[in-house]
């Protein structure tokens, strides 16, 4: 029994650092790099260099960055590569990013909904959304006050997301340089959620199953790309609701895609050539040619 316990006692010390490392963390500094530990604090307006978090500033899936009104005004520069849970910044008055950051973040949640008098700057780099940390992704909904410049980035979406799970897209009414939807574990889906937002390149790589709110309108002003379909995976379209549709705006040109359905999707401008694709219903300039029943097959169709 004594050497059970302390068995227990050396996990449990293992254990503990990575229960510690998970901290709220205020950016208090004003002008800085992200990574500058003077500039964090435990507290919003507190004392600075406070911050809990493993090595002093929030740098994992589980911590938490807020950036309020009692950040201080200035930019923050994101000088490294980033991993954080949830970047909140509704209330920020300052800048965050400059339009040649290079360094990659990987975010569980962007909560930017707010209206303080703010600038997101995502720079040259690639914005990993809904990370293993549990996140759910990127919410820009409603955004007032916020010049929002996305640069030359890519905003994705985490790869793999599980079956029965959702990673959301919201992308508010803002302009995107190229968003990538990662493929998805069978069963897994993208909640694709904003106001009329406008896109450069929209990536999206099978299988997939997007879920876009109801009567919304989508314009893409580049390529609408398809990769990797196939009879076991397929990329899914449908609205939260039967009979509601929603409008891709394919200012760029037509798309080609593989092992898609489509249900209450209208593409307008151009159109979408769909082979071994199935219309679930009110598929609109959308030329779709059935899967060939000859050869057998049996892959699952996402988004029925």
């Amino acid at each position: 029994m004594n050497k059970l316990f302390g068995l227990f006692l050396l996990a449990l010390a293992c254990w503990a650092p990575n229960v510690a490392n998970a901290a709220a963390c205020f950016w208090v500094g004003g002008t800085g790099n992200i990574n500058d530990t003077t500039k964090w604090s435990n507290a919003t307006g507190g004392s600075a260099s406070t911050c809990a978090a493993a090595g002093g500033w929030p740098n994992s899936g589980a911590d938490t960055a807020t950036f309020d009104a009692s950040s201080g005004g200035g930019t923050i520069t994101r000088n490294v590569n980033w991993t954080v849970g949830t970047l909140t910044m509704n209330l920020f008055t300052g800048t965050l990013g400059n339009s040649g950051d290079t360094a990659s973040v990987d975010i569980g949640n962007l909560a930017n909904t707010g209206a303080g008098t703010r600038t997101l700057n995502l720079g040259a780099s690639t914005w990993t959304v809904g990370n293993t940390g549990g996140g759910s992704g990127w919410n820009q909904n409603g955004a007032t006050n916020l010049t929002f410049n996305a640069n030359t980035s890519t905003v994705r979406s985490i790869a793999g997301v599980a079956q029965n799970q959702t990673v959301t897209m919201n992308l508010g009414t803002f302009t995107y340089n190229v968003v990538t939807l990662q493929g998805t574990a069978v069963g897994g889906a993208t909640s694709m959620q904003g106001s009329s937002p406008t896109i450069g390149t929209f990536n999206i790589q099978a299988p997939n199953y997007l879920i876009f709110s109801n009567a919304t309108n989508w314009t893409v002003t580049g390529s609408l790309v398809f990769s990797g379909g196939g009879v076991n995976a397929w990329t899914g379209f449908a609205t939260t609701a039967p009979n509601n549709s929603v409008t891709l705006t394919l200012s760029g040109g037509g798309a080609t895609c593989n092992y898609c359905s489509f249900r209450d999707v209208t593409a307008v401008t151009n159109g979408i050539t769909a082979t071994n694709s199935i219309d679930y219903g009110r598929a609109s300039n959308i030329t779709i040619t059935p899967p060939s029943l000859s050869g057998g097959g049996g892959g699952r169709i996402i988004g029925g």
